[in-house]
């Protein structure tokens, strides 16, 4: 699948990147969905390449049921194989620098 960015920014400019292919391993909704009166909210969990516009998705997938889709809440738990359970709270100590070499990981005191 190839997606494009519909507003590349705050100020609701449209953006010029061009469409580019793009890989979803998953596409899980949690839970049943919410039924409003003008909308349908769904929590899902999306693993997908490098370069996904995961609001270009929520489009899409308005688009294929005949409606609109947008975003609510965008939170990323992992980039790559850093999780957020790896990650430090702003203000916090940073966790050690994984460093991964040929066959062993070396934890790197540079911060």
């Amino acid at each position: 699948m190839a997606y494009a960015p519909t507003l590349g920014s705050v100020q609701g400019r449209r953006s010029n990147y061009q469409p580019r292919p793009v890989s979803v391993y998953r596409f899980e909704m949690l839970g049943s969905p919410r039924i409003g009166d003008h909308a349908v909210d769904i929590d899902a969990v999306v693993d997908c390449s490098s370069g996904t516009y995961i609001r270009a998705l929520a489009r899409d997938l308005g688009a294929a049921v005949g409606s609109a889709g947008h975003l609510i809440a965008l939170r990323r738990t992992a980039i790559g194989p850093i999780g957020v359970g790896e990650c430090a709270e702003l203000g916090e100590e940073p966790p050690p620098v994984l460093i991964h070499t040929d066959r062993r990981v070396q934890a790197d005191a540079r911060r």
